[in-house]
């Protein structure tokens, strides 16, 4: 993994995989294979993406409560990447992970 600098993304106002995947490609250099839906997602998050990332998604309650069925499964995703990589953090405020 990369040493220094941290790559932070923020979510806030989320309403799809598909704006997250948008996201993430602002910040960093997606492999041509990513493909769309959690599943490729998190692996390349593990395997591909050699920076270190600290997600942030302050309003995470209100956009998960208002997009439940898109983004209760990235929420979870996120979640998990902490636990698998130690250099990947996520932040959210006014939510107990």
């Amino acid at each position: 993994m990369v040493e220094g600098k941290i790559i932070t993304i923020d979510l806030d106002g989320i309403k799809s995989v598909e704006e997250f995947y948008l996201r993430l490609a602002e910040r960093v250099e997606l492999p041509a294979h990513t493909a769309i839906n959690l599943d490729a997602l998190r692996d390349v998050l593990l395997g591909d993406i050699a920076e270190s990332l600290a997600f942030r998604w302050e309003s995470v309650t209100q956009d998960v409560a208002s997009h439940p069925e898109a983004l209760k499964c990235l929420k979870r995703m996120l979640d998990e990447l902490p636990h698998a990589r130690a250099d990947i953090s996520i932040s959210y405020k006014g939510c107990s992970n």
